[in-house]
C-alpha cells in the first residue's frame, strides 16, 4: 500500500497523472478503480491533490464523471419454495452507479479541503448540485453528504455560494 505522506510531489504528480489517464478507459471497472485511487488521495492529502498543475483536469474529469453510465449488476439469488425442496435461480438486476457516487464523494472532499483553506469553491459547489438532480438516489444521497460536511466545516461561506 503507498503511504502519501512519505511520497514526494514529483511521485504523487506522476501518480495523479495515471490515474487521470486511466480513468478515460472505456472499461467501468477500470474508471471506477481509477476514481477510488483520486478519491484516496483526495481523503488522505488533499492539499498536495489541490496544489497539482493537474487539478483543473482533475476537476473537469469529476464533471464528465458525473455523466457516466448506469452498471447493471446481475446477482443469482436462490429461491426456496415451501414444501416441494424446490430450489430456482433467479436473476435480479441493479441498476448502479460507482462512478458517480465515486466522482460525488471526491468533488466533496476537495470541497471540505477548499472550505478550510477559502480558495475558489464556487465550481465545486455547483457541480455537487448537479449531482443532486441524478437519477441514482446514491448519488443524491452523496452529493447530500458532501453539502453536509463542508457545512460542518464552514456553514456560512457555503451558504453564500449556495445563496448567490
Amino acid at each position: 500500500m503507498l503511504s502519501l505522506q512519505y511520497m514526494e510531489e514529483t511521485e504523487i504528480s506522476g501518480l495523479v497523472q495515471i490515474l487521470l489517464n486511466l480513468s478515460t478507459s472505456p472499461d467501468w471497472c477500470t474508471r471506477h478503480g481509477a476514481l477510488l485511487g483520486l478519491s484516496s488521495i483526495s481523503m488522505h492529502s488533499p492539499s498536495k491533490l489541490c496544489h497539482l498543475a493537474s487539478f483543473p483536469s482533475l476537476v473537469d474529469l469529476l464533471k464528465d464523471s458525473l455523466k457516466d453510465d448506469k452498471v447493471l449488476d446481475q446477482v443469482a439469488r436462490l429461491v426456496c419454495f415451501n414444501c416441494y425442496s424446490v430450489l430456482c435461480v433467479t436473476h435480479l438486476c441493479f441498476v448502479k452507479f460507482p462512478v458517480r457516487e465515486v466522482a460525488t464523494r471526491t468533488l466533496g472532499r476537495i470541497l471540505c479541503f477548499q472550505l478550510q483553506s477559502e480558495t475558489g469553491i464556487s465550481q465545486l459547489v455547483q457541480l455537487l448540485v448537479l449531482a443532486l438532480r441524478d437519477d441514482s438516489s446514491e448519488v443524491r444521497r452523496r452529493s447530500l453528504s458532501c453539502f453536509k460536511a463542508a457545512a460542518k466545516v464552514h456553514n456560512w461561506s457555503l451558504y453564500l455560494i449556495v445563496r448567490w
